[in-house]
Order: C-alpha cells, then structure tokens, then sequence
C-alpha cells in the first residue's frame, strides 16, 4: 500500500482472484486512514462478490454500441464481450459509503473501444448504476 498525503489517499493492489490483480485507490478525505481502510476492505469484498453482474450489467449497455458502431468483422454476443472485458482499478470513497457513487469501477476493454475504458459507477447498494466509455 503506497500513501500519497497530497491527494488523501492510498494506492494498493487487490488480489481479486488467483489470477486477477485489481489496482485500487482508497480516498481518505473526511475520515482518518484507518477508518478508510477498514470500510474500503468492507467495499472491495462486496465488489468482488456482485463483479461478474456488473460485467453483465455492462454487456447489456455496451455491447449494442460496439456491434452497431466499434466492431471490425463478426459481432460478438455477450458471453464473448463479457470475457473480453476485465477489472483493472477500484476507486473508492468509504468516507461517502452509503450515498451514491462511494465507488467506481475501471475496465479495460482492450480492443473493442480503441483503448477506451470502460467507467462504471455504483449506487450507495453498490447496485451498477451506469456505464460508459472513458478515457
């Protein structure tokens, strides 16, 4: 965990599964680090329970855009889109845990959007909100 006292925040690596490494921001603004971390470790875990339904939530936003607009060949279905799409960040505000938006989620999507992220943000139930292309 690396701290950045200027932005208020932590910087640590998730081993969201075996394989998966998840890069995430812990911002400690309005409560003290020690809070923020106990209440990020509370989030992260929630995240990583309901992740493969964002990623669904995703596809159904997303995957029409792509076959209508991004795609080069053959269009993909949602099993396809869906593992073509991973978790790389977790930016996370414990302080405003319980109003809207305490997290949002970063996706790469390699190819699909020419290098666009994917940005999802989550409601104070960590229900998906929204998604959209960043970056």
């Amino acid at each position: 965990m690396v701290l950045d006292e200027r932005l208020r925040s932590y910087r640590a690596t998730l081993h969201f599964s075996p394989d998966h490494k998840v890069s995430v921001t812990i911002d400690w603004a309005g409560i003290s680090p020690a809070e923020a971390i106990k209440r990020s470790q509370d989030i992260c875990e929630r995240i990583r329970i309901r992740e493969p339904e964002y990623r669904r939530r995703i596809a159904c936003k997303l995957l029409p855009l792509y076959n209508d607009t991004w795609r080069d060949g053959e269009a993909l279905d949602t099993d396809s889109f869906i593992r073509r799409i991973s978790l790389d960040d977790i930016q996370v505000s414990p302080e405003s845990l319980g109003s809207p938006c305490c997290a949002t989620l970063y996706y790469s999507a390699g190819d699909l959007f020419a290098g666009h992220t994917i940005e999802v943000f989550l409601d104070a139930d960590f229900d998906y909100s929204n998604a959209q292309l960043a970056g």
